[in-house]
This record gives C-alpha cells, sequence and structure tokens, in this order.
C-alpha cells in the first residue's frame, strides 16, 4: 500500500469519524454501521493480501 492510499484511508476514517460525533442518535448509529462495513471490507482485504504474500490462509 502507498503513501497515497493510506492518505486516502486515514481521510476517510476520520471522515466516519466525524459524522459518527455529529447528528441525532439514528444518524449516529446509521454513519457507525457505515464504518464498522468499511472496516470489515478493509481488514478482508488485508487478509486477501496477506494471504497472497505468504500463502496461508488465516487459521
Amino acid at each position: 500500500m502507498n503513501s497515497k492510499q493510506i492518505n486516502e484511508t486515514v481521510n476517510k476514517q476520520v471522515s466516519f469519524m466525524q459524522d459518527v460525533k455529529d447528528g441525532d442518535l439514528r444518524t449516529i448509529l446509521v454513519n457507525m454501521q457505515k464504518m464498522n462495513d468499511y472496516m470489515a471490507e478493509k481488514l478482508r482485504i488485508y487478509e486477501e493480501h496477506l494471504t497472497s504474500l505468504t500463502g496461508k490462509a488465516k487459521s
């Protein structure tokens, strides 16, 4: 992952966190779910990349 991708990822996460802090309870919950979905996808991509580098699936 290059520095541009890392910066974009950090900016996206900061944006999510700002959305989580602002708004009513329903909006906060919706934004937290979006953040969880984003982080789950990010983890999936990291696991896939790790598998491709090591040749070993996560146990």
